[in-house]
């Protein structure tokens, strides 16, 4: 009987003193950094009547190097293939480090060039939509 209330009171300092060191040692701040989250985009554009080639061109040539450049990874690409969106409409999603990072790089002037040089012959969009996700 006193060896089992010696073990009692042995564990029952033990799981205290765990405790009280538990509640002197700070806790440690796990925080994911918003320059560290991935972040997903997805984009839909709605091209004017006859624009979608050249937007395909657009993203061909200019595009997915500039993505490449500044660490965005394309998933993919589709353009329906009926019903009345499919001649004037390209749905992509890609991937980038940072939330700020993602918006701040359309207003690059490398990105502005291309998109100069693609509506030299009139706006290639309609309409663009977008989302994000981290």
């Amino acid at each position: 009987m006193r060896t089992a209330l010696f073990r009692i009171c042995v564990a029952t300092a033990l799981l205290a003193a765990g405790f009280v060191a538990g509640r002197l040692t700070p806790e440690p701040v796990v925080q994911a950094s918003v320059q560290d989250e991935k972040v997903f985009e997805m984009r839909t554009y709605t091209t004017n009547e006859g624009r979608l080639p050249a937007l395909q061109t657009r993203f061909r040539d200019h595009t997915l190097g500039f993505f490449k450049k500044y660490d965005m990874t394309s998933i993919g690409y589709w353009v329906p293939t009926d019903g009345p969106t499919a001649q004037t409409t390209l749905v992509y999603i890609r991937v980038a480090q940072g939330r700020a990072g993602v918006a701040g790089r359309w207003h690059h002037p490398g990105q502005s060039a291309g998109i100069g040089v693609s509506q030299s012959h009139g706006l290639l969009a309609d309409q663009v939509a977008h989302a994000m996700s981290a």
